[in-house]
């Protein structure tokens, strides 16, 4: 009988400028050739991570636009994470 392993999930805080910088290291590192590498199958995970956090971040620019949009014109507002707050 196998036994599923089981995952173990993290949530983390990134800024917007955090996640940019992961993507773009991790497809500077996709780019590269390792020699003696038979296969492209290294790449993958890295594919999939990079894939998974550009997606994070069209939901951040998103999220952002829209609390920008929905914001009063006469508050002062900052955003933080996924709500717009008003300053005070």
């Amino acid at each position: 009988v196998l036994k599923k392993k089981k995952k173990c999930v993290a949530n983390i805080k990134f800024s917007l400028q955090e996640v940019e910088l992961m993507i773009n290291a991790l497809e500077n590192l996709i780019k590269m050739e390792i020699p003696f590498q038979d296969s492209a199958d290294w790449r993958k995970p890295y594919e999939m991570l990079t894939k998974d956090l550009k997606k994070i971040k069209v939901d951040m620019n998103n999220k952002i636009e829209e609390a920008m949009l929905n914001r009063e014109y006469e508050e002062t507002s900052t955003i933080y994470g996924e709500v717009c707050e008003v300053c005070e």
